[in-house]
């Protein structure tokens, strides 16, 4: 049963798979009975760190040296390519290093579904496969949108050859970013999918009447499971944490240059329509992407806690039943499952709104600031 489970598995997730790997973001083989380190993978993650961190750092350096920059713009371009390229470098390092725990992630998933299928529950895996790929190809509508605004605005630009490497390095990152919040977010998604399929069974114990032994079984199994499955989030925030932290930092970063930059083009005396809607693409995307992480890290948690209030309606005199209720409400409150990054900051609803606040601060700041500098 274990080999069937992990063939259909593999085959609902390739995609998501290849498509990390592509961006070195999966540095082991994925079989259809086993995964390994690779490490020919993880040497190509290494060169890939190194060559990008060293042409971004370069760019970076002579664009210091560049009299024609206005201050306040070079400062922002040093300190988002400054930041996107230790996040880029960043993930790829953590790739290396929780390559084993990566793989142990996807055992304990895969092991969860075993353990779902000795109970007569399935996973819908061609649900999974056909969500994965509609993910992947709105994400990329926006990417090729992305690339083709970039072509038509810079066609016609002249740029020395450290502002070549620059603006590739900036689309790199943007391509980059986009990968591996899908990969965030589909393994979040799959994490939500089996918290869901618990909470359906428990929305069963409450509306039926249960034999005894049968009811406090399945209570047993369901609390078994979903212990299983918040050690997972744990584990997740291990792998995932840091590169997430920084992916926030330089989103806020870019949202920021963003609508600085629309602002001043917009009070210009002639608008360039089509470089105004290209900056506001970049920001559009990063936005999303800030938003669509909070959305589905909250939309699972809020599956947690559901559990909670579903073991909590279930009506019975039986003292075994009841000592399950509450070893499994005493579970969910201990655990206290939680997405969060690097342990900074919870990643729910709440960051979307610091987010805009601390983004309106500081476009007010450069606002005042480009009034007596030249932008």
């Amino acid at each position: 049963m274990q080999h069937e489970v992990v063939k259909k598995f593999l085959h609902s997730v390739r995609i998501v798979f290849v498509q990390s790997e592509i961006f070195c973001l999966v540095n082991f083989n994925h079989r259809e009975s086993y995964f390994r380190l690779s490490k020919a993978k993880s040497f190509c993650t290494f060169v890939a760190a190194l060559v990008y961190c060293s042409v971004t750092f370069f760019a970076l350096s002579e664009l210091l040296t560049d009299l024609a920059t206005s201050i306040l713009l070079k400062v922002s371009s040093l300190l988002i390519g400054f930041c996107a390229s230790i996040y880029v470098g960043t993930v790829w390092i953590n790739t290396s290093i929780n390559g084993t725990k990566f793989i142990e992630f996807i055992n304990k998933l895969i092991e969860f579904d075993v353990k779902l299928q000795n109970v007569s529950l399935i996973i819908n895996y061609e649900n999974q496969r056909t969500r994965s790929r509609i993910h992947l190809f709105v994400r990329y509508v926006f990417v090729t949108s992305y690339l083709l605004f970039d072509y038509f605005v810079q066609r016609n630009q002249e740029y020395k050859y450290y502002q070549i490497l620059s603006h590739l390095s900036g689309i790199f990152f943007t391509v980059f970013n986009v990968a591996q919040c899908y990969l965030t977010t589909e393994l979040v998604l799959m994490l939500q999918t089996r918290f869901v399929i618990l909470n359906k069974q428990l929305t069963k114990i409450t509306v039926k009447n249960f034999a005894t032994k049968t009811q406090s079984a399945v209570l047993g199994k369901i609390c078994t499971l979903h212990h299983h499955l918040s050690k997972l989030v744990t584990r997740f925030n291990e792998i995932f944490g840091l590169g997430l932290l920084l992916m926030f930092a330089v989103s806020f970063l870019i949202i920021t240059q963003v609508i600085f930059v629309i602002c001043v083009l917009v009070q210009s005396e002639k608008i360039v329509w089509l470089h105004l809607v290209y900056i506001s693409f970049l920001g559009i995307i990063c936005a999303a992407d800030v938003f669509y992480i909070c959305h589905v890290c909250y939309a699972t948690i809020q599956e947690v806690s559901k559990s909670g209030e579903l073991i909590h309606k279930i009506e019975t005199n039986e003292h075994e039943i009841i000592d399950k209720i509450e070893m499994f409400s005493l579970q969910i409150l201990n655990e206290r499952a939680e997405f969060n990054a690097a342990g900074f900051f919870p990643i729910d609803y709440t960051l979307v709104f610091s987010f805009v606040g601390a983004v309106t601060t500081y476009i007010i700041i450069l606002l005042q600031l480009s009034g007596s500098l030249a932008v």
